[in-house]
């Protein structure tokens, strides 16, 4: 059994992921999948953070309604930080084994 962590914004509810996400699964069907949306600001607009992110958990939770509309299982769907960069790190730092 995999765990896999999506990162998307823009794609988190097209159906071409949730194609993907079903290809996965027909290969591991314990397959996990968390979904991470990066609170991406919109371009030259002024925003505070808290907005952002308020934004990204709503598109997380819209697009894990749409994934399991879709057939999908999201075990857990959350914003991520403003960088994408940063989003998958500061994700993931919190599962690693001890000593990593």
């Amino acid at each position: 059994m995999a765990r896999y962590l999506v990162v998307a914004h823009r794609t988190a509810k097209s159906p071409e992921l949730a194609r993907k996400l079903a290809e996965l699964r027909s290969r591991d069907p314990e397959a996990r999948f968390v979904l991470l949306v990066p609170a991406v600001p919109p371009a030259g607009w002024v925003y505070e953070e808290g907005e952002i992110q308020r934004q990204a958990k709503e598109e997380a939770e819209a697009a894990k309604a749409a994934l399991e509309a879709q057939g999908i299982s999201i075990e857990e769907a959350k914003p991520g930080d403003v960088s994408p960069i940063l989003a998958p790190d500061l994700t993931v730092i919190p599962h690693r084994a001890p000593g990593t």
